[in-house]
């Protein structure tokens, strides 16, 4: 859905929204001793993939993915319940604490503790499966297919030959002459 200044503003709000929904319906289930895969299995097939649904879909700007991307990774810390960061005792020469520190991971990590990609290299899998399925099957993609070539295979003369839209004579003539 385009905002009125033409952009995904509202697409990208609905589906931060909707990760967060999945995220708080299974509450009670992050606090739980379950196994790591179930965890992600869970993770990714409720929230990651809410905000991944019909990505192919838009052309996304490095802002809005990076959006996306923020909501999800915050989510992930969240379900981590605090293995995202650590504390640190740093000791002086004498072996006195000097100072209690926490290091956290950064988004990049979170991803590969996850074993997720951001949502810019998804969306790109996803488009290029996307039109891999127009060519393995392309009488379920008529449509789609015409509307980016030009030529839809229902039309008895065809529309563009050479790169060139042909013109057709207003007066019932069955030919076509190229402009």
């Amino acid at each position: 859905m385009l905002s009125n200044e033409n952009s995904l503003a509202n697409e990208v709000r609905s589906r931060k929204t909707s990760m967060i929904i999945a995220f708080e319906r299974l509450a009670g289930f992050w606090n739980g001793q379950h196994s790591w895969q179930t965890t992600k299995l869970v993770f990714q097939s409720n929230v990651y993939t809410s905000g991944l649904s019909a990505h192919e879909c838009f052309k996304w700007t490095d802002a809005e993915t990076q959006k996306l991307d923020s909501c999800w990774i915050r989510l992930a810390r969240r379900a981590m319940a605090g293995k995202a960061s650590k504390r640190c005792k740093r000791v002086d020469n004498e072996g006195h604490e000097v100072y209690n520190n926490v290091e956290t991971m950064t988004n990049e990590q979170v991803a590969k503790y996850w074993g997720l990609c951001p949502y810019e290299i998804e969306g790109r899998c996803k488009r290029v499966n996307w039109y891999k399925r127009w060519s393995m099957y392309p009488k379920d993609h008529q449509q789609i297919i015409g509307a980016f070539f030009g030529n839809f295979s229902w039309e008895l003369v065809p529309q563009i030959i050479h790169g060139r839209p042909l013109k057709h004579r207003i007066h019932g003539y069955s030919s076509c002459v190229q402009t």
